[in-house]
């Protein structure tokens, strides 16, 4: 539950990362456009479920800060977010995004896509990478762009909107 304090904690730190984070427009809508599944399938958008809270992650392939950040979220401590959780892998193909979602086991229950024309990136105006977004309802509610240095900042982020 999101307490007032918890709430002031998160605005806190958002705050203190001025250098790493950007506000999104909030309530900007997830775009309709087709991502390819890692079994190569086409997916639109619309059909990704947006119900509720959940988090978007936008990295790309070979990129370190992208593997430190879904290296430095606390699975085991936060299980709710790999299920409610939509990876994205921009510029890569869908195999090339399946061997990436090999090297995180702890993620299996996120669902994973490929972007390979980074489409997806371009509509929410995402420069550079990893992006993480806190969608309420397939809205945009905040956003992180870049890796936070420490887990524990981290995941006192994910604390207060996962749980």
């Amino acid at each position: 539950m999101l307490t007032p304090t918890r709430s002031i904690v998160v605005l806190l730190l958002l705050a203190l990362w001025a250098g790493t984070c950007a506000a999104q427009q909030p309530g900007t809508v997830l775009p309709s456009l087709t991502l390819v599944a890692t079994d190569g399938t086409r997916v639109n958008t619309s059909q990704i479920p947006q119900h509720g809270k959940w988090l978007l992650f936008y990295i790309q392939g070979k990129c370190r800060d992208c593997e430190s950040l879904l290296s430095l979220v606390n699975v085991k401590q936060y299980p709710e977010i790999a299920k409610n959780a939509v990876i994205v892998v921009g510029g890569v193909s869908a195999d090339e995004a399946a061997a990436l979602q090999g090297k995180f086991p702890a993620w299996a229950g996120a669902a994973w896509f490929a972007d390979p024309n980074r489409t997806l990136a371009e509509q929410l105006k995402y420069t550079g990478v990893p992006v993480t977004s806190g969608m309420n309802d397939g809205a945009i509610t905040w956003t992180v762009r870049g890796s936070l240095s420490r887990s524990r900042d981290l995941n006192s982020i994910f604390d207060t909107w996962v749980r």
